[in-house]
């Protein structure tokens, strides 16, 4: 049976490419609800009215971010002899396009050397059972403000390393502005909503008619809710 021919770096690149995009979009989405929120009292608001949603929002969309960053620091394939498989990752894109090798191999030791390489080995690709028995169990991965600002250089590098990619392989500039814009005005949007509604709540004990109206909802959920 004859082996089937290498993908070429273009198609590498453009799956890479959609990669990197929903990392970028994912740490645009955490930032804004989480590591920005001070700037944003409606969104900061959510910590003390849904504590226990408002973390576990944070710690799946963290999770998935340092996972697929962690996906395109593998090697080019795992497993040995006849069962290897290729990966999806930066080290196979190299394979086809050498000139990037220089840009990836910093990329990767900015990974190597900060604690997000241990929390991938011991937190996300696997429960590390010396860890899992040591430590008390939380639902939380145990990320440091550096740790959050290493996340945020290594967003900044891949979407450097893209740009000299497209660069390189396709002679042309990839542009991912619009949707960065977009997760920031969804924030924005997300902010404005909540602070309407806490002005709202707040004048409820002012104003008889937004108070029945009030009333009334609550009443009509109660009907909905109740037990047959």
């Amino acid at each position: 049976m004859s082996t089937p021919a290498a993908p070429s770096a273009s198609a590498i690149l453009d799956v890479i490419n959609k990669e990197i995009t929903g990392i970028q979009l994912l740490w645009e989405a955490v930032n804004g609800m989480y590591f920005r929120a001070a700037s944003r009292p409606g969104i900061e608001a959510l910590a003390d009215d849904v504590p226990a949603l408002y973390r576990l929002m944070q710690t799946a969309m963290m999770e998935s971010l340092l996972i697929r960053i962690a996906r395109l620091m593998d090697p080019s394939v795992s497993g040995r002899g006849e069962g290897h498989k290729p990966n999806l990752s930066l080290a196979r894109l190299v394979e086809q396009q050498e000139s990037l090798k220089g840009i990836c191999d910093g990329l990767k030791a900015q990974w190597s050397t900060s604690a997000l390489e241990s929390v991938r080995n011991k937190y996300l690709s696997h429960n590390d059972l010396g860890r899992s028995q040591s430590e008390e169990h939380t639902l939380n991965i145990p990320l440091t403000g550096d740790d959050v600002v290493t996340v945020e250089n290594m967003v900044v590098a891949l979407r450097e390393f893209r740009v000299a990619a497209n660069r390189e392989i396709l002679q042309s500039t990839h542009l991912d502005a619009g949707l960065i814009q977009q997760i920031a005005r969804e924030c924005e949007t997300i902010n404005d909503s909540l602070r309407a509604g806490n002005v709202l709540f707040n004048l409820l004990s002012d104003h008889a008619f937004l108070q029945k109206a009030w009333t009334d909802t609550e009443a009509a959920d109660a009907i909905r809710n109740k037990p047959c």
